[in-house]
Formats: structure tokens, sequence, C-alpha cells
């Protein structure tokens, strides 16, 4: 197995020191800061999940409970204490809060509701069936359900519905706009937009319903998210390599931003001031729908984003058994570590080209492998087939003659006897040549495609070395900046040493070899240019 950064199996466990970042992200009346010189907020591991268990849905209450959906089933997290499970039911595909504090959630086996207190109990959408949810939403007590027979609401106190006008197929994304004095649903159905206008009355089960259609280039494959009052944008429909963006006068157009390469973008959402995209290669951001788009801060800058949720002052993110939540960097919290202090000093150290020179040796990355095995192909139609034959034959003979013979008045007998007995013993030998591998060898194009494999392994390993020494420098450059006296300057040397850890993980051990522990105070000097 290839080395991973953060892959520890832990149980599922409340991070000690991350109660100040759960409540400071979860406070009522925190006003989104600004950020300091242009650098992204940093991410607080809040929760692991249990071996086996991944995070596949994150839903935030009005009141700061936290809902994390997992193959297991649902647990919810407050500042505190430990997390609490809420239902055993498991995979979950959605949740969604409705106003009354009541938590909706979709899994394989069907829909259930988990009151305030924690109690679960089953939801029908069709009497006598359970039909199958891919997607929640709930907004003044109004809930709707995308699942594989269509759309359904459910108005406060009453039963879930299908919505009329809309077509009983299959429904990949259903969400509510609310605005004021005005309730909307969207839908997009076998790959269709809907828009279903709330009645006179209020309701949405007998709702206006038009169909809208969409740019060419988003007809292929279905929207993943929807978000609506993004800046710029009076709608953004999410498409795994684009984004529709609805203007305020009901025109589309069309952007595709700079996604890692073969990765497909699934939620969006809006926190710190600035806008994130979360892909399966990884979380961006951007102050702009148009872009540019960078990478967040390892590991979840290159790890997949399971599940994503956004709100004014924080964003929680699901990736690889854990849950993390945003925390501006005026607000940076206590450290999420309890290694002892690292000692003063600190020694040059290595370029980046030898950190990922020595990252590759330890994973068997080196280009020198693939040359190898190129080499080995074209010159293999040069060598002979080898075929070695041989025989082995034994024979054996026996002969007895008998005569009689009369002398003298007497008979006598006489006998002879001859054994005969011979071995022989073939070997051959062959050496035959296909003069037409020795121009092109079948086996060259399974070493191409060994080739491409190992290239996209090795872009992946260089993408994170390189992500983590380039933050680990940053860090380092901040800690030198505020000075040993700082309040910060404890939360910036143990981000250095969790970033060198990284990096020592990578490369076997060499790192921490070559380089010696940060503390504040400690004098910086740049890194080398050489390579």
């Amino acid at each position: 197995m290839w080395p991973t950064l953060m892959m520890r199996s832990r149980r599922f466990a409340f991070r000690a020191g991350v109660a100040p970042v759960l409540a400071l992200a979860l406070a009522p009346g925190c006003a989104v800061a600004a950020l300091s010189e242009g650098r992204l907020p940093r991410f607080h591991r809040v929760v692991d999940q249990a071996p086996g268990d991944a995070a596949t849905a994150l839903a935030v209450a009005p009141d700061g409970r936290v809902a994390i959906g997992g193959t297991r089933g649902v647990r919810w997290a407050t500042s505190e204490g430990m997390p609490e499970a809420v239902l055993r039911r498991g995979p979950v595909t959605d949740l969604a809060f409705i106003d009354d504090g009541i938590l909706l959630v979709a899994t394989a086996e069907g829909l259930y509701r988990v009151d305030r207190d924690g109690k679960a109990v089953r939801e029908h959408i069709a009497p006598g069936s359970d039909t199958p949810v891919r997607r929640l939403d709930g907004a003044r007590g109004v809930a709707v359900a995308a699942t594989d027979s269509g759309v359904y609401v459910r108005e406060p106190a009453g039963r879930w519905r299908p919505v009329q006008g809309l077509p009983r197929r299959g429904a990949s994304l259903a969400a509510l706009r609310a605005r004021p004095g005005d309730l909307a649903l969207w839908a997009v159905i076998e790959g269709e937009l809907w828009i279903a206008d709330a009645s006179p009355a209020g309701h949405l089960a007998d709702a206006r319903v038009s169909h809208r259609s969409l740019p060419m280039a988003h007809r292929s494959e279905p929207a993943q998210d929807v978000h609506f009052g993004l800046p710029g944008a009076d709608a953004v429909l999410v498409f795994p390599d684009s984004l529709a963006v609805r203007r305020d006068d009901g025109l589309w157009r069309t952007l595709r931003p700079s996604l890692p390469p073969g990765s497909r973008a699934r939620r969006i959402a809006l926190a710190h001031g600035r806008l994130w995209l979360a892909t399966d290669a990884g979380l961006l951001s951007s102050e702009r729908l148009e872009g540019p788009w960078e990478r967040a801060e390892s590991p979840l800058g290159t790890s997949p984003i399971f599940a994503m949720e956004g709100g004014a002052s924080a964003i929680w993110v699901a990736a690889r058994g854990r849950v993390l939540v945003s925390v501006p960097a005026q607000m940076d919290a206590s450290p999420l570590t309890d290694a002892p202090p690292p000692s003063r000093g600190v020694s040059d150290e290595p370029a980046i080209g030898e950190v990922q020179r020595a990252a590759l040796s330890y994973v068997d990355l080196q280009p020198e492998r693939m040359r190898a095995l190129r080499d080995g192909a074209e010159t293999r139609g040069w060598l002979p087939v080898v075929h070695v034959t041989g025989a082995y034959d034994r024979g054996r003979a026996h002969r007895r003659d008998r005569d009689e013979s009369f002398v003298s008045g007497e008979m006598r007998s006489f006998s002879d006897r001859q054994r005969d007995e011979d071995r022989e013993i073939d070997v051959a030998l062959t050496l035959s040549w296909d003069l037409g591998d020795a121009v092109f060898h079948p086996e060259e194009i399974d070493v191409s495609r060994e080739a491409r494999a190992v290239i996209a392994l090795r872009d992946d390993v260089l993408d994170e070395v390189t992500q983590l020494y380039f933050e680990r420098r940053r860090v380092l450059a901040d800690l030198a900046r505020v000075g040993a006296d700082a309040p910060e300057s404890s939360p910036l040397a143990v981000r250095a040493a969790e970033l060198r850890a990284g990096l020592d993980a990578w490369t076997g051990g060499w790192f921490s070899r070559r380089t010696r522990p940060i503390r504040p105070g400690d004098h910086l000097h740049g890194p080398p240019t050489r390579d």
C-alpha cells in the first residue's frame, strides 16, 4: 500500500482541544472574519470515525448540532461532549434539518426522522413501500425528498405527497429556495431542471411547475448540487466538470473551473467570504466563481471530499474517515496534539527537489524503474526462444538355446543363454528468433500501460509532498514574523511539527534526519534554491 497521509484508524472520538474550535464555529453571533494576507482558513479535526465507517453526509442545525452520516448510521456532535449515536442504520445518502430541529435521514434502507431528543422513527414516503431517497432538503418546516420515483414534499405536520406536475421518474436532486414571501422547489429529474413555485396558499404539493432548459454542455450528466445566492449568481448548479451559473436576468452561462486532473466536482458552499468546491480529489477555494481556484491546506487539498456543509462562520468537511471544521486565521484554536515541545534551533533544510527524490525513492517510484522495464521490453526481441528436449531409451534382450546330442549310447542336453542390455540418451537444444519482435515487442504495450499508472502515482506523491513542504515553509515564515511571545506562536509551532511529521512519513524518516524540530523564537533560514 502506498503511504497515505493522515490515515490512522481510530475509534470515533471527540478530539482533545477541539471544543473551543467547535464553540467558535457554532457561535450564533460569530462574524465572518477577514482572512489576513489572503491566507485560507485552517482546518481542525473534530471527530474521527470508527474503522470501516466513513462520513457520507453532513448537516448543521441552527442550535449548533452537527449531524454526521456515515456507512454505519448517524451521530451528532456539539461543543459540550462526545459525539452521540442517534441512528444505527446505513449507509446514509443525505441529511437535512428542518426548522423545528428535526433531522431527516436518507439511507439505503429508507427514510428516518430523528427528534431533538435523539429518538429515531421510520418515515414512509409512499404507503407500503420504502422508496430509496437520494437527496433531502428543508426550509420553513417544509421538507423535500428526491427519490427514484419522483420528488415528494412534506408540509408542516403533514404527510409526504408527490409534487403534482413533476415527472414521476428518477430525481437526483431536490432543493428548496426560500426568499421573503416566496418558496420554490428546484429539482433535477433525469438530467432536466424543473422549478415548482409554491401556490398562493403556500403549498408545494400543488405548485406551479415549469421546465427550464439548461445549456447543451450540461445535459450529459446530472447535476450534483445546487446553491442559491452565491456572489455574482442567482443560482449555481454543480456538474462533475463544470458550473452552470444562472444570472439575475435568468440567462445561463457555463464556467469550467480548473479541477485536479481526472477529478469530479461534488458540492459548492460559501464560508469565510470565499467559495468552496468539493471534488473527489481535494477541496478547492476561490474568491469568485470565475476563479482562480486554489487547493485547501493539506491533506484536504488532495483528499477525496465526501460531504461538505458551509455557513457564514465555518465550513464542515468530511474526508477520509474524519470530519474537520474550518476556523478563520484570527481564531486559531488550541493545538490538536499532545506531543512535547520541540527543541530550539533549526538547521539548513533540504530543497524541494531533494525531498521529492527522497519520497520517490521511499515508495519505489523512481524514473529508473520504468526505464529499466522499457529497455528490457525493447531488447527482449533479440533474445532467442530456447527449447530443450530430451529422450531416454533403454532396451533388454534375453535368449536361450537348447540342443541334444547322442554320443556313445548316451543322450546329452546342451543349454545356451544370452542377455543383452542397451541405453540411449538424446538431448536437443533449439534456439529460435522472431525478428519481428526485435522491431516492436507486444509486451511494450503492457509496459506503456504500467508507465501511465506509475506516472499517475508519482504525480499524486509529488503533489502531496510539494504541498506539505511549502505549507511548512509558510508556517515557518509566520512563526518567524510573530515572534516567540505572540499567542499564536504555539499553534504555528505545532502545525510546523505536524507538517514535518507528514514529510517524514512520505520519506521514511529521511526528512527528520535532515532537519530539526521548530519552536517559537528559532532563527529560520530560507529554503535552499539548489536542487
